[in-house]
This record gives structure tokens, sequence and C-alpha cells, in this order.
């Protein structure tokens, strides 16, 4: 059985929108009995990352492949771009994460035996991993939550059949067709557990957080909140605020939303290698001359904003320390260009600069009034390995150390004496999964953080 990625799956769904002509409900006579539902348990944790792989391949234990056809409650129609999220205990019925386990977890996932995909445009989903142990008194099981796109959740659990502990097990003994019986092959087991969903399908729309079926700067303005943490988006809505499908939600997917309804291409614009900017103790400059579309800016420290400067058809968004500056009618900025005045102490910690071409720009900050600056990743998102340019003024004892998103250290990469000069950090990460990670640069006192997104 082929197994598809995460890509794949995301390339896939998004044919949903461009589907074949669906007969209408009541042209389908077929009589349809609900997935039934299961109790959620104590270890949910909505943050798992998206992926089908859910356990590493020396995790002990027998290897098995799950999949399914998930279809509306006429038991035909496939439900598209379905959230399906699976956890479940290792081999020995222990729960990562919640639980101190004795076995397993080598690559020190916090996310272990975790996972979340859509279904495909068929309403496919599929995921792999070992088979879970007893936990306690318990059959072997998977723990499952659906989500539709029209918002309808399904809570459930899988059973094996010939478990001994179903009889016994009062949310088991009437599971009925989610008793799986399981076929084995020389790459593990393998079960079909297909679900009927009391739901709709509802085509998803790129770029569409509004669902209203049509792109306008309502969208622009609805995928900038979501940017700045303004509001929090459900899983839909991320979904359609990822236009470039990248697995995350930034200034270029504003710039690509921005092509599609100004119906632009921009091919004739040369997009620059490199953006720079200049940071003093009073203002930002953008000293690049070609042209640019969006600039997604992380400020810190103890300032006050006292201007922003752009041309006519510029906008700007800030909120939290996070600054937006969007060109919504393709006039460039006049170069070079003071974009923003403040008072106090300002630091740059991160910054996404994008072309007309939905492209990341490499950013570099000449800073006059700091002993260290840190440029921006490149790439990112980065598989195998990143590179991050930093320059020192003076001598000085550096630590540069790489996080989880929980806060969790990963590794550090380098702690030493540094003679002044410019350097480059490379760093390819071994037996770690996929997911966003902070590089925390510490020099002289200054602290920098680089977020970077590590794709397998």
């Amino acid at each position: 059985m082929k197994k598809l990625s995460r890509k794949e799956f995301i390339k896939l769904s998004s044919l949903a929108t461009a589907g074949g002509i669906m007969l209408p409900n009541f042209l389908l006579s077929q009589e349809c009995e609900l997935t039934t539902d299961d109790i959620l348990g104590p270890y949910y944790d909505e943050n798992a990352p998206f992926r089908t792989e859910l356990a590493p391949l020396d995790e002990p234990g027998t290897r098995i492949t799950i999949s399914g056809i998930i279809t509306g409650d006429d038991c035909e129609t496939p439900l598209p771009n379905t959230l399906v999220e699976v956890w479940h205990a290792n081999a020995d019925g222990c729960y990562s994460i919640f639980q101190m386990c004795d076995t397993g977890n080598s690559e020190n996932d916090e996310f272990h035996l975790r996972g979340k995909m859509l279904t495909n445009a068929e309403g496919y989903y599929e995921f792999h991993t070992i088979q879970p142990g007893h936990y306690q008194t318990r059959p072997k099981h998977f723990h499952i939550k659906f989500t539709a796109q029209d918002g309808t959740t399904l809570i459930t659990q899988l059973y094996f059949e010939g478990d001994p502990f179903i009889a016994s097990d009062p949310w088991a003994q009437n599971a009925g067709d989610r008793i799986l019986p399981l076929t084995e092959t020389e790459n593990g087991l393998i079960g079909e557990f297909n679900t009927i969903l009391h739901a709709q399908p509802i085509d998803l729309l790129l770029g569409d957080v509004n669902f209203d079926g049509q792109l306008n700067v309502v969208d622009v303005i609805g995928i900038v909140n979501i940017i700045l943490g303004i509001t929090i988006p459900t899983d839909n809505e991320l979904y359609v605020a990822d236009v470039n499908q990248d697995g995350i939600v930034n200034v270029i997917d504003v710039i690509a939303l921005v092509n599609i309804i100004l119906n632009q291409t921009h091919k004739h614009i040369i997009n620059p290698d490199i953006a720079q900017f200049e940071i003093s103790d009073k203002e930002i400059k953008l000293l690049t001359e070609d042209p640019i579309a969006g600039i997604q800016l992380e400020l810190t420290g103890d300032f006050n904003i006292e201007g922003i400067n752009l041309e006519n058809g510029w906008k700007h968004y800030y909120h939290n320390g996070r600054l937006l500056i969007i060109n919504l009618n393709g006039q460039n900025l006049t170069n070079p260009k003071t974009i923003l005045k403040y008072s106090g102490q300002l630091s740059i910690s991160s910054i996404i600069v994008s072309g007309w071409n939905e492209k990341l720009i490499k950013a570099q900050i000449n800073s006059l009034i700091h002993s260290f600056t840190v440029d921006m990743p490149y790439p990112n998102p980065f598989n195998p390995a990143v590179k991050i340019g930093y320059q020192c003024k003076n001598d000085g004892i550096i630590n540069i150390s790489v996080f989880n998103i929980r806060g969790i250290l990963i590794e550090t990469i380098l702690n030493d004496n540094l003679v002044k000069g410019n350097y480059e950090l490379r760093w390819k990460p071994e037996s770690i999964p996929s997911g966003v990670y902070l590089i925390k640069f510490e020099f002289d006192n200054n602290q920098y953080y680089r977020q970077v997104i590590y794709l397998k």
C-alpha cells in the first residue's frame, strides 16, 4: 500500500476545490449507520504536528498501517480536507509526554506517537506507526478524532479482533465495526477503517478565510489577523490561510493572495536576492532598490513606534511586536526608505521578506547600534540544513542553542570564545522530527532568536 507524505496529502487535498460533479444527496437512497463515538481519554493534545509517520523506524513494537475512506451520511460522498487526529500508547501501554515511559521515543519527540493529517479529494487517509500495547486492563486501541469541514466532530477509538480484553471493557464491548481485522504482511499489520460522519462536504478555496466563496481584501485582512495573532484560526481557516501551502502562514501568503486578487503575475519584475535593512538608535531603513512585495518584522525591546512612513498603496499592520508591511497595488517603495521611526531600545529578532514571485528573499540587517547582529535563516523552511549569518563587532563568548516550541533544549551548537568578525552557522539536525524550532544566539549580553521550520 502506497504511503502518502504530508505534502502529498496537501497536494491531493487542494484538488478538492476542483473535484468532479457529485450526485445530490436526494439521488442517493442508501441507508447509513454513522460511525459510533467513544471516550476522548486523558491524553489528547491538539498541538500534534501534521504527519503520517507517527513512530520512528526503531520504535519497539509491530509496525501497523491504518487507512480508510471518510464519507458523509449518505455513505457515498467523500469528505475531503477532513482533519484526522491520531494518538496512542507505545508497545508497553505507556503514553509519552503525559507519562514517564521506559522504552521507545528514541528521537525525544514531544509529540511521540501522535499526528494529524487531512483527507485527500477522495476522502482517503492513511497513517503508519506501531500497534499499541495494553493500557492497564484496556484492550489495545487507537484514539482518533475526526473534524469535517462543516465543523462536525467525532471522537472515537479503534480496537482489534482477537483482543482478550474487549469482552470486559465497557467501551469496547459495543464497538462493532470499530473492532478491526488485521492482515499480516511482510511490512507489518494492515487494517482498514472506513468512517461515516453526519457531515456534508464543503469546498475549501485557498485564501478564502471567511468562506464566502470570494477572494478580496476582507480575506487579506483575515490572513493578516491570523499572522498577528489577533484571531485564533480554526483548522480549516489555518488551511486556507496557507495560500502557498508551505505549512506556515506568513507574509508570503498575503502576497500570494494579493496576486490572485489583482490577477497579476509580475513575471517581468526582477526580485532581489537580498533585501538590506539598516537599524539605528531611532529608525529602520530599507536600503534595497529592487522591488519587494511584503515585509514581516518581529520587534523586541522597550520601545515606542513614533511613525511608519510608506508610499500610497502600501499598508502596515502591527500587533504585539509583529509588524506586517504589505504592497497592495504593485507600487515600489522609494529607496533608501525610512520605514519606521521609534524611541527607546528596539531589536529585530526575526524578519521575512517576500518578492512578487511569492518567494522568500534573504534579509540582511546592518546594525549601527549593536555589537552583535544575526541574519535571517535561509532557506526557511529547510531540509536538510539551514544557514544563518552573524556578525560580532568585538571579542566575546558566544552560545548558540536550539530549542523546540515548548522551550526544551534540543542541542547546543556552539559555546566558545569568539573573535570579532563575520560568521555563518550551518545547522543540519539529526534524529529530530519535523517541526518549528528556535535557535538562540547569546553574545555580549544580547539574545537573538531565529525561528526555523524543519521539514523531513
